[in-house]
């Protein structure tokens, strides 16, 4: 389950809403309210409002924001819905491929992602590169995160997100 998924389900049982009523409130359908709930998409921008609009004194940068403290003091925040990495308050420009790899890390944080994986998921099932390409892009990521232990390498295998 996406942070925020997560994060919505236990605000929604925490006000001790219903799926169905959450949607109405909403008014959006109670099938596209569960599938942002369960996973199954992202929660567009127009969601977002809406939920707003719905719950106007619901700490909604608390459910859809993933933040992660950093080793070194610093926070870094993501924000997978509007793909915006932020640290001490900046914006990072991420390119696609270092968005992904980011994005990827952090919804898998429970465990490691193998390098086969990101090639998969990140750069698309046809790409012929290897093991070489996500390190690259890792590495790119790693200096731009200006981070140290953020991301950590399970050698011969991939990657996992060590942030909170």
């Amino acid at each position: 389950m996406h942070t925020y998924s997560a994060r919505l389900a236990v605000f929604r049982r925490t006000i001790g809403e219903t799926s169905s009523k959450m949607a109405e409130k909403m008014g959006v359908s109670k099938s596209f309210y569960e599938k942002i709930e369960y996973g199954d998409r992202g929660p567009s921008y127009n969601f977002i409002c809406r939920f707003k609009r719905a719950f106007p004194t619901a700490d909604v940068e608390h459910i859809f924001l993933d933040t992660v403290n950093a080793k070194n003091g610093e926070d870094v925040i993501v924000d997978l819905e509007n793909r915006v990495i932020k640290r001490t308050d900046k914006d990072l420009p991420l390119p696609p491929i270092e968005f992904g790899l980011a994005s990827l890390l952090i919804e898998n944080k429970h465990r490691t992602v193998t390098y086969c994986e990101m090639l998969d998921k990140v750069w698309g099932l046809d790409y012929g590169g290897g093991p070489e390409t996500v390190q690259a892009a890792i590495s790119r990521l790693r200096s731009k995160l200006g981070t140290k232990g953020l991301i950590e390498t399970i050698t011969g295998y991939g990657y996992r997100w060590k942030g909170q």
